[in-house]
């Protein structure tokens, strides 16, 4: 058997190891504590994750004893690199990969303070905790449409009379909506824990850990389809006054899906050999008998070295940060176009989230044919203040609804393409292109992960464009509308982003 205090030492190192990093990427770390505590967030299970994940830790220290502590100049490297992609991250303002990272850091500071076979010891531990992060709300709009389409299928089969119109189930006696809620995203995410967990404990082999994952996942989707269904039924059966309906359908999810969960587990572990484990020797072995080497600190130094990257490079784009840019304002008119005008009222008013400088104006052509733009602008992104947010509507709130989105290409000018209809069915076509310190992009992520990359040398200034022409009397007038204000205007309008400009018309912080 190993001495006691080497596997203490080994253990201290990785613990040690493991809290450096986690203090290292406070902001990640203490983003992640809010998710868990957070009651609306549906990421309260990852409390549970945590302690399960330093159990398992504990478990896989005495492993420990037997990998020799070495410096890993290949993990530094790679763990120095993983902190500046999550620095990018960071500063894009895309929380969930940001916090993707934070397991992967974990993983590599101790690649690169004790070896690889350190990493691999404690790697399932580490990795579980990718069981509690906010990444797998990701899946939650394909769960909830095939939610839908089941019930769709399975409602008629089973005798309800229920009609689906996307994501409402219309009885006759009321209607049903499966929101995102119902997606059962939260069951999912569970049920491959445990069944990664059942896995491990078993120490099973890859086909086995990989079967367990699959019947969990399908469990814990056709678990929730019962939920919906149920809850469906109970519903055309009361007139929608049982109170499972009005407010009791999650926990009763939950309480149906742990029936079936444990169920599950003691079906699969039926018959289960107990793992084979060696047998402990009786005496100490002629390695373990060899004196020690005393704790070496330097491993630890030198990956601290790596792990400071990312923060440090932190630190420096921020007090290194440029003066806030001058306020975003629209441009005079050029060419045939005469503006430009408030717009006051309308089914467009955009939402943006932060302080930002926020503008809407119109222009008229020379055929009496008037567009719309709308300009917003940051000089500085931050969570929950930047151009890409889940509380952002270019559309604004439930004013006008997108019928179909493509890509346009104008000269050298790329847009996103929305065709739109407000609440009376009066259609309109609006243009837009986000601007990155004079780099344009149509895919919100990209422009996101290009402001990360470029606030590393200092925040560029960010804005969103949108043109907005009316369908009349047609949606290809519109377009070629869009397409000669483009044209003639596109140039004064970009040029604000790159340049300072006089306050004209229009402009207001929010």
């Amino acid at each position: 058997m190993h001495p006691p205090g080497r596997t203490f030492q080994k253990t201290l190192v990785s613990a040690g190891v493991l809290l450096v990093a986690l203090v290292a990427y406070w902001p990640a770390t203490s983003a992640l504590v809010d998710y868990w505590l957070d009651p609306n967030s549906g990421g309260s299970h990852g409390l549970l994750i945590v302690i399960l994940c330093g159990w398992l830790l504990w478990r896989a220290s005495p492993k420990l004893a037997d990998v020799p502590q070495r410096v890993s100049p290949l993990g530094c490297g790679l763990l120095a690199l993983s902190g500046v992609a999550w620095l990018i991250f960071l500063k894009a303002g895309i929380q969930d990969l940001q916090l993707l990272m934070l397991p992967a850091i974990l993983f590599l500071s101790v690649y690169a303070a004790a070896g690889w076979r350190a990493a691999w010891v404690l790697g399932f531990a580490i990795g579980f905790l990718g069981f509690a992060l906010p990444a797998w709300g990701t899946l939650g709009d394909p769960l909830q449409v095939l939610t839908a389409r089941a019930v769709g299928i399975i409602a008629p089969a089973i005798g309800l009379p229920v009609r689906m119109s996307g994501f409402l189930a219309y009885l006759p006696n009321g209607t049903f909506e499966v929101a995102r809620g119902c997606s059962g995203i939260n069951f999912f995410v569970v049920g491959l824990a445990i069944a990664a967990l059942l896995g491990e404990l078993e120490e099973g082999s890859i086909r086995r850990r990989a079967m367990l994952l699959l019947m969990a996942g399908v469990l814990a989707i056709v678990s929730n389809w019962i939920r919906v269904l149920a809850i469906i039924a109970l519903g055309y059966a009361t007139d929608m006054r049982n109170v499972l309906v009005t407010s009791g359908h999650l926990v009763f999810g939950w309480v149906l899906f742990v029936i079936l969960l444990v169920a599950w587990v003691w079906m699969v572990t039926r018959g289960t050999p107990a793992v084979a484990r060696k047998p402990t020797p009786t005496s100490v072995s002629s390695s373990a008998a060899m004196p020690q080497a005393p704790l070496q600190l330097w491993p630890l130094a030198l990956a601290g070295v790596a792990l400071s990257l990312g923060p440090g490079l932190d630190y420096i784009s921020v007090t290194n940060a440029r003066a806030a840019h001058e306020p975003l304002d629209a441009p005079l008119g050029r060419a045939s176009w005469h503006g430009p005008q408030p717009v006051a009222g309308g089914p467009w008013q955009p939402v943006f989230m932060g302080r930002h400088v926020q503008w809407h104006v119109a222009y008229s052509g020379a055929a009496g044919r008037d567009v719309e733009v709308v300009g917003v602008g940051y000089d500085a992104q931050e969570q929950g203040r930047e151009l890409v947010n889940e509380g952002n509507s270019l559309l604004g709130n439930d004013a006008l609804t997108v019928l179909d989105v493509s890509v346009v290409n104008v000269s050298e000018n790329t847009f996103s393409e929305a065709t739109v209809a407000d609440n009376q069915g009066r259609r309109s076509v609006v243009w837009s292109v986000y601007d990155i310190g004079g780099r344009r992009f149509v895919v919100p992520l990209l422009s996101q992960l290009w402001y990360g990359l470029r606030s590393l040398g200092g925040a560029p200034y960010s804005a969103l464009f949108a043109f907005r022409a009316s369908c009349e009397p047609t949606c290809d007038a519109a377009r070629q509308t869009l397409r000669l204000f483009v044209q003639d205007m596109s140039s004064e309008v970009f040029a604000v982003v790159v340049r300072e400009r006089p306050h004209t018309v229009g402009s207001k912080p929010i």
